[in-house]
């Protein structure tokens, strides 16, 4: 069993959201893609609830969302985004919000997407 990784995401409050201060690189091994969230990028928070936000999950699913791909350019899928949220999540020991968020995040992505 692998140890439970820590919340170390450095991040700072903004009005109307949060900025992270210190780059993420994310390698998922369900799909083995990366996807690297620089310094500076900005989350409204609205999709990753505040109890999370030094969870690498939310900055890492928010950037996968709003590009739309991977590092390598590939296509990010909201169904990959939603797994690597649940994965990471998961990793942190956090099985409730990896499986609720999981599913959550998916269903809100597939809605949003039809229109």
């Amino acid at each position: 069993m692998e140890p439970k990784k820590r919340l170390s995401v450095s991040c700072h409050s903004v009005p109307g959201g949060y900025v992270l201060d210190a780059d993420i690189r994310y390698h998922s091994p369900r799909f083995n893609k990366d996807c690297t969230v620089k310094a500076g990028f900005f989350s409204d928070g609205v999709s990753g609830p505040d109890a999370d936000i030094l969870s690498e999950s939310w900055w890492v699913h928010d950037m996968l969302r709003r590009t739309g791909q991977w590092d390598d350019f590939s296509p990010c899928s909201a169904w990959q985004a939603s797994w690597v949220l649940h994965d990471i999540l998961k990793s942190e020991g956090r099985w409730f919000r990896a499986v609720t968020w999981g599913v959550f995040t998916f269903a809100a992505c597939w809605v949003k997407d039809l229109f």
